[in-house]
């Protein structure tokens, strides 16, 4: 059987396919053991994820093998006998035999690091080789693993050409009829079979864990390159945008909220809180922390004592208990810090173009004269932040703009947070002895693999996210001890939010809702009474809030609300993974799937249990997201929305012209 297989001219194929099935076995029986307390072990769970993922496996290796298997259909038979033929062919052997082991190792890593198969974040891999590629080779063994890999396809395809299979194939003969009518098959089966299984489609289990060992990363990632961004009215179940409107409407008429008469799909409405004399102008430190999950704090149940200083400061703050990240990547916290919207299907806002001109936090504090800047550790270029910021209005202070002496500690991410909150301490000074008003928002970067930060600091060795979460608390320690001492303190607020919190492996479920946990303190001794609030609230609501203890009356484009208008029954949180787009509110949990049924789950204790499809609540998930997707589309998220539309148009005009007159 298998001679005569081999003596086909497709028999390589044939080779091929058996080998990448064998890889994507081998790996995910790793992945499975990797997290053999996180899957769906049972056998019946087991069987789903090992058959279904042997099927998009399968799909998967005639995907790959379709520009050889189109070679080989044309590659004249005299040709293909050559010598020199036979050594293209094992020179692209080896390379698919690297590849497939080199992929192989990086999803172990990636699976490591995120819980999932490739998805869009691997897409960065690509795009910000600097930061990402960089914090990988110090994380993990890659340029071990790379050139083993190598040398490891090299010997095997060496020794593939001495086998007997091999002389076999190199010896077939196969008519240009016969190698068409197969050839055509073998390119039109993957075609047809993704229609009946597509890469995140159909999930075998309610286990998330389950379902990304039933996926195949390649499939997976190429499928993340092609898919964002996602469009939320294509993908996503919607409502006649009137009704929407009205309900949305309702929804942010909070007290003291006027607004005025329209048929638009908008939410632009005055907040009038209190007479202009009584605004607070007080200086901001908004400082979004690295991967704060709220389980590293002891306020939060956590044993280890990694955040003494953190924890102390929620005795001394305004500390919200209940507050979920709307988002598992930095990009996505900046967008629901600094636009305070929920998240959209796909890649975050930020990293889309036109972002120019939004309607942002600091757009209030420049209106009332004050200096706005983005402070951050590394280099700013990263996740597009320097186009979002600089294109609205702040002035960017990042890795490039510390000098040597500036720069005690750093790694391929950035420069660890104590350099960070010394540089803040710097600019604090300036815009104090300017007489300027400030407001500053700071990312930092220790909290993040590969986990490392300066000696002598904590007593835990590097390597470890305990560890550099409880350098993280030390640094944000020594900073506030050393503001105290500033003449600007008692009339700065400090905000101190997580941009997302980590991943827990302890959650099993079809979302991860313990993921999204975070801490918000806002501290201003002179100015704020100390207090929980345990009301739950949504990272978007940040903002909102903070204007509203400043008591600033302002026009507001925002989605997110001030989390003392929020009844305590009545809380919700936006919390978004890709293709998954979930609103929890205090005793249930909604999901909106990509092209699929939504589901629906009773909340308690963090645990969560199917319920049948209520529609009040999809009701209300539909309405806060199909809003987000029409004001990003229509432009009302920006301050000028008309002109944001014409710049949009422009772009895609001159971007038309410059494809015609390169076609032509």
């Amino acid at each position: 059987m298998l001679g005569r297989i081999l003596r086909n001219r497709f028999g390589g194929i044939f080779l091929f396919v058996l080998f990448f099935l064998a890889i994507s076995f081998i790996t995910r029986v790793a992945l499975a053991v990797y997290s053999r307390n996180a899957i769906d072990h049972s056998i019946l769970g087991l069987f789903k994820a090992f058959s279904v993922g042997a099927w998009r496996d399968l799909i998967t290796a005639f995907y790959v093998a379709a520009p050889l298997v189109a070679w080989l259909t044309v590659c004249p038979s005299r040709l293909f006998r050559k010598k020199a033929h036979q050594f293209f062919l094992l020179a692209i052997a080896s390379f698919l035999i690297f590849a497939l082991i080199a992929t192989s190792f990086g999803e172990c890593f990636f699976w490591a690091e995120f819980g999932t198969r490739y998805n869009f974040i691997a897409k960065d891999y690509l795009i910000y080789t600097r930061e990402i590629v960089g914090s990988i080779n110090q994380s993990y063994p890659m340029p071990a693993v790379m050139p083993l890999a190598a040398v490891f396809g090299i010997l095997v395809a060496w020794r593939l050409s001495r086998t007997k299979p091999w002389r076999i194939w190199m010896q077939s003969e196969t008519r240009f009829r016969r190698r068409f009518v197969i050839g055509s098959l073998l390119l039109i089966f993957p075609l047809v079979s993704y229609a009946f299984i597509s890469p995140r489609d159909n999930d075998t289990s309610p286990n998330s864990y389950s379902n990304e060992l039933a996926l195949n990363g390649i499939n997976t990632f190429f499928s993340a390159i092609t898919h964002d961004p996602i469009d939320y009215d294509h993908y996503f179940p919607t409502r006649p945008s009137a009704k929407i409107f009205k309900e949305i409407r309702q929804e942010l008429n909070e007290p003291n909220t006027y607004f005025p008469p329209t048929e638009k799909e908008t939410i632009v409405r005055q907040i009038i809180t209190y007479p202009d004399k009584n605004e607070k102008r007080l200086n901001v430190i908004y400082i979004a922390v690295e991967s704060l999950s709220a389980h590293f704090l002891s306020s939060f149940g956590n044993t280890h004592k990694l955040t003494p200083n953190l924890d102390k400061l929620a005795e001394e703050s305004i500390f919200f208990t209940n507050i979920k990240a709307t988002g598992t990547r930095t990009a996505r916290g900046i967008e629901s810090l600094t636009l305070a919207i929920p998240p959209t299907p796909g890649g975050s806002i930020i990293r889309q173009p036109h972002t120019e001109g939004m309607f942002t936090v600091g757009t209030e504090f420049r209106k009332r004269g004050y200096e706005t800047k983005f402070i951050y550790g590394g280099f700013s270029d990263f996740d597009n932040m320097q186009t979002f910021f600089g294109g609205n209005g702040f002035t960017i202070i990042d890795r490039s703009n510390f000098i040597l002496d500036e720069q005690s500690f750093g790694n391929m991410w950035g420069l660890c947070d104590e350099d960070l909150f010394e540089k803040e301490l710097k600019e604090a000074d300036n815009a104090f002895s300017s007489g300027k008003p400030f407001f500053h928002f700071l990312l930092t970067t220790s909290n993040h693999r590969p986990f490392t930060f300066p000696d002598g600091k904590i007593d835990l060795p590097p390597g470890t996210q305990n560890a550099t979460a409880a350098y993280t608390d030390y640094a944000i320690g020594k900073f506030l001890e050393e503001a105290r001492t500033k003449p600007w303190f008692d009339d700065t607020v400090f905000v101190i939010i997580a941009d997302h919190g980590v991943r827990i492996n302890q959650d099993q479920t079809t979302f991860p809702v313990g993921d999204y946990d975070i801490p918000l303190f806002i501290y201003s001794p002179k100015h704020f009474t100390p207090k929980k609030v345990n009301t739950l609230c949504s990272q978007m609501d940040t903002a909102p809030t903070l204007l509203g203890l400043l008591q600033w009356n302002y026009t507001s484009r925002f989605l997110g609300k001030n989390i003392f208008s929020i009844k305590e029954d009545e809380g919700r949180a936006l919390l978004g993974s890709y293709e998954k787009l979930a609103m929890l509110r205090p005793d249930s949990l909604t999901i909106l799937n990509a092209l699929r049924t939504p589901e629906c789950y009773r909340y308690e204790n963090g645990n969560l249990t199917p319920i049948q499809l209520d529609d009040d609540l999809i009701e209300y998930a539909i309405m806060y997201y199909q809003a987000a997707g029409r004001l990003y589309k229509n432009g009302e998220l920006w301050e000028n929305p008309s002109l944001r539309i014409k710049r949009q148009q422009e772009a895609e005009q001159e971007s038309f012209w410059s494809s015609k007159s390169i076609d032509e």
